[in-house]
């Protein structure tokens, strides 16, 4: 036998019967699980390590530790000193790499293209068994951590979980801080005498043992390929049997001691950052995680969250006092779990948080009345089956996370179908979770801008300051609550589910039938067209349907045309929820929304009844008789969404105003504000006649025949009936062609004052899209990568956030750096991606052409890498349709595009592109903090880095920037 050779289990993993790839688990002689997978067609390879540790095991005095030790382990190990050689060497073959804490786990992924995991495997396994934690490198991810917290401090998901955590138990593991600051990495642990980096390698080696954690490896290699890979790079982990953590599984009353029982019920306000209504009640109730094969919890949050007729959600929407509604487990981990519901508030149910109540009660009472039915669970599980049964293909870099995870949580043989199927009805284990959901075992949380008094959120959450109010629930607000409403009349158990496919055969295939769409002409092609591909590749029951309505250009005048376009969207999928709901818990998703040219009807899933919704959707939409209240509750869930443009995140406030200044036809919240304030129904109503004069676009994608597809071209033009529209009044969404050697510079003040952070987002225009064009700046994006994050986020600390690439923009392309900074304004910011570009021309020049081999290969397998599920295929093949380029083989373009460049191709590119004044096209977009446009008021001029740019226009207005400049031409 092998040294090192590991054991294999023998317990086989449930496998889905669609799935194709191969497995194998395997133990280490040091302890660590292993699960391999052979796909040998993956063309990609992937690695997930998940630590069973995370911020619960934090020391008290360091809060952080665990997220900050995860940063830690990308800056250099003994065997690759290199702080940023890891990830040069991924971006180099294909790869790219990230790692998350959460309360339990540590999780380090990576993919990579297929040859090369071998070497990605190498540098990977050094993690855990020789990381360097240098000096110079801890100071400095000390300011990496406290950028990526500062980020945070304006996320209204973030500040929940800390204002729950803070009226948590005191001193338990649930309510520690988790992503750590650098006052808890850096000023409190000096003040107690504490060596963050002593305490780094010391908490690496108490938790970061081989028998705590689980290794996937995913690649085309065979599975004795893989196993020697792992015996090779992973034998060296050191197993010291770690502790195991206190909260363990077999504490049953863990849960009662999440919240302090004394202090049960409790009601708890506090104020979002955004203009939102949710009213969220918590039960602590005991770990679900070891009943996976009854999942009592999935029971009650399919009765609880349902949308359909005699719902909860129903009930309320017709009580107008709510627009939405969940229900599930929300935390789960070893020792406890925590079920909570969460009710999107209409601005009466803002008011009458009682009534809600009462409902919520009043359902959870019909359900005890009724004990746990065994058809639903019968229909709950057939459903899970058949998705199981036809679960698509994961993409490699997302499913070794994925099931790293789950091998903590479920034996070896339920790794894959664990989360999915439904193995045992267990009435009794239904009934004690159900008797946990009682209103004096529940923590309320109110969170409404404007609905409580500022001055009566008197207690602050120590971490992310946010001010709140917490208080005993009251003996006549918990009898208020069982004041329910007749179940027999109002509320009731969901009907069986009629859209539960039942023929999931596969339809012959056609011998003549095209590897791409084809035109199937409709009866006047000023009417619109259809395309149609079959099915040949994937083979499951399942379809893809798109139905646009592209409409005239006059329906885009105006912000007013398209507030009144998407309320009248949000109008159908609001009266098609209660009709369609039992679809998308059936396998079938759908979408009626706005788009740049004019509405998208999308369907997917099943095929079997996916015929029978594609007519509901059509036929709401085209007869669509909306409510007044509703209406009232869509128009001012808009208005709030357009005012809450202010809140948006640094990076889209600059996408943003980027896209205004380039794009033809672009509204702004702001523009379509007072449009939103001032719409009445009887607009959204007469807006229905814009659909008349619409040319139809129509996709059918799956398994389904010609004659199939044809009859859903009939049903559409049927429903919709449009007026032939010739060419010249289709929309045009053309794109400003920026003039060649003028460097501008868009300055925008950050809208939300509490908002720390600033951005600079830098763009180079590179003019519509080629075949030729698109394989260099694709190789140069990849070229750039790894060096721009190493540069601007690792050695200069500007950010957490520093990205840089390409995107499109109506089939023109930029390439672009953007920089997120807490610590600098946008002015530096912009100064250092200046240097580094105008460094990196001395990088290209000096790559060989062996070096640029490499690069070429990885990036020609990332164009090669085939789709993974038909909704994959589906959304490439609808771009082709969208942009009217019909090149069914595009990727094999690019790929040979790219074989053919060589260095001086690059440097050539790269110049004209970024660095040559009389050609480039730069434009920067800064957003500035409030904070930074203080200080910079405060600096003499030139402080703070401030780049001195006499040869850049400032543009003070984008809309007569992009008035002033010419357009590219559209082609239809």
């Amino acid at each position: 036998p092998r040294a090192n050779m590991a054991a294999v289990t023998d317990a086989p993993c449930r496998c889905s019967a669609a799935d194709k790839r191969v497995y194998r688990h395997v133990v280490l002689p040091n302890g660590l699980a292993a699960l391999l997978v052979s796909d040998g067609a993956s063309e990609k390879a992937a690695a997930c390590m998940s630590v069973g540790v995370g911020y619960m095991e934090d020391p008290p005095s360091i809060p952080g530790l665990a997220h900050f030790c995860e940063h830690m382990l990308f800056l250099g190990t003994e065997k690759y000193p290199q702080e940023s050689s890891y990830k040069e060497f991924l971006t180099s073959h294909g790869g790219t790499c990230n790692a998350s804490t959460s309360a339990e786990n540590t999780d380090f992924k990576f993919d990579v293209v297929s040859e090369h995991l071998d070497g990605a495997l190498d540098r990977f396994a050094q993690f855990f068994t020789c990381p360097l934690f240098t000096s110079s490198a801890t100071e400095r991810e000390i300011n990496a951590v406290d950028a990526e917290n500062a980020k945070n401090l304006q996320s209204d998901s973030r500040r929940l979980l800390q204002v729950t955590k803070a009226v948590a138990s005191q001193g338990s593991k649930f309510a520690k801080f988790s992503t750590g600051n650098s006052d808890t990495l850096q000023a409190t642990p000096a003040k107690l005498g504490l060596d963050v980096r002593d305490e780094l390698l010391r908490f690496h080696k108490q938790w970061y043992t081989a028998s705590r954690m689980k290794l996937v490896v995913l690649g085309a290699q065979s599975l004795d390929d893989l196993q020697g890979l792992v015996e090779t790079h992973f034998p060296d982990i050191p197993n010291d049997d770690a502790e195991t953590p206190q909260d363990a599984a077999e504490d049953s009353s863990a849960h009662e001691t999440v919240f302090p029982a004394d202090c049960l019920p409790l009601r708890v306000d506090f104020e979002p950052v955004r203009e939102t209504r949710h009213l969220m009640v918590l039960w602590p109730v005991p770990a679900t995680r070891p009943h996976f094969e009854a999942r009592p919890t999935h029971y009650l949050s399919h009765l609880i969250g349902h949308e359909g007729p005699g719902s909860l959600l129903a009930h309320l929407k017709d009580d107008g006092l709510a627009d939405g509604l969940t229900a599930g487990t929300s935390y789960s981990f070893d020792a406890f779990s925590i079920f909570k519901v969460t009710i999107k508030l209409t601005e009466f149910g803002a008011e009458h948080p009682g009534k809600v109540l009462a409902a919520l009660y009043s359902y959870i009472s019909l359900l005890r009345r009724l004990g746990p039915q065994e058809w639903v669970f019968t229909e709950l599980q057939q459903l899970a089956e058949i998705q199981f049964r036809f679960k698509p293909t994961s993409r490699p870099y997302p499913y070794v996370s994925t099931l790293a995870r789950r091998l903590h949580q479920y034996p070896v043989e339920h790794v894959l179908s664990g989360p999915y199927l439904l193995h045992r009805f267990d009435p009794e284990l239904i009934s004690q979770y159900l008797a946990r959901l009682l209103p004096e075992k529940s923590v309320v949380v109110m969170r409404a801008k404007g609905n409580t008094d500022p001055e009566q959120l008197t207690q602050t959450e120590r971490w992310y300051g946010v001010h709140f109010a917490s208080r005993g629930v009251r003996e006549d607000e918990l009898a208020s609550w069982a004041q329910s409403v007749e179940p027999t009349t109002v509320l009731h158990l969901p009907d069986p589910n009629p859209f539960v496919p039942t023929k999931l055969e596969l339809v012959e295939i056609d011998p003549l039938a095209a590897d791409h769409p084809v035109l199937l002409q409709g009866p006047a092609p000023e009417q619109g067209s259809l395309f149609f591909q079959q099915d040949a590749t994937f083979r499951e029951p399942k379809a893809c349907v798109s139905l646009l309505l592209c409409l005239s250009k006059a329906a885009f005048a105006s912000p007013r045309d398209w507030v009144h376009r998407r309320l009248y969207t949000d109008l159908v999928e609001d009266k098609l929820n209660l009709l369609a709901y039992d679809a998308e818990l059936a396998g079938l998703q759908y979408s009626v929304s706005c788009s740049r040219d004019g509405v998208l009807i999308t369907v997917k899933g099943f095929n079997h009844k996916l015929p029978t919704l594609f007519s509901r959707i059509l036929e709401t939409f085209a007869g669509l008789e909306p409510r007044q209240d509703r209406f009232d509750v869509k128009r001012e869930a808009l208005e709030r969404g357009c005012r809450n443009w202010r809140f948006k995140s640094v990076w889209e406030l600059a996408k943003s105003f980027h896209s205004r200044a380039f794009r033809e036809t672009h509204w702004t919240a702001e523009d379509k504000l007072p449009h939103a304030v001032d719409v009445t129904l009887s607009d959204v109503v007469a807006c229905k006649g814009q659909f008349k004069q619409a040319r139809l676009k129509l996709f059918v994608h799956g398994n389904v025949t010609m004659q199939e597809a044809n009859e859903l071209w009939e049903l559409a033009m049927q429903r919709v009936a449009p007026i032939p529209m010739p060419t010249t009044l289709l929309p045009t969404n053309r794109v400003v062609c920026q003039p060649n050697g003028v460097a501008f510079r868009l300055p925008i003040a950050g809208p939300n004052p509490d908002e720390p952070n600033s951005g600079a987002l830098v763009t180079f225009q590179a003019g519509p899209s080629t075949i030729e064009q698109a394989a260099r700046l694709r190789l140069l994006a990849q070229l750039i990568k790894a060096r721009c994050f190493a540069q601007l986020r690792t050695k200069e600390q500007l950010g957490y956030i520093v990205f840089s690439g390409l995107y499109q923009m109506d089939r023109v392309e930029f390439f672009y750096v953007y920089v997120q900074s807490k610590v600098a304004g946008p002015s530096k910011v912009d100064g250092r991606i200046t240097a580094f570009l105008e460094s990196f021309e001395a990088i290209l020049t000096e790559t060989t052409e062996e070096m640029l081999q490499t690069e070429k290969g990885a990036l020609v397998a990332q164009l090669l890498e085939t789709d993974k599920t038909l909704v994959e295929e589906f959304y490439r093949r609808w771009s082709e349709i969208l942009d009217h380029k019909f090149m069914w083989d595009r990727r094999a373009r690019l790929a040979e595009a790219v074989r053919s460049l060589a260095q001086h191709d690059m440097l050539a590119c790269y110049k004209q592109l970024v660095l040559s004044p009389e050609t480039r096209r730069r434009f920067s977009v800064w957003v500035e903090s409030d904070t930074h446009r203080l200080l910079n008021q405060a600096e003499p001029k030139g402080g703070q880095g401030a780049v001195v740019d006499a040869d850049t226009d400032l543009v003070e207005d984008p809309v007569l920037f992009r008035r002033c400049h010419g357009l590219f031409q559209h082609h239809v």
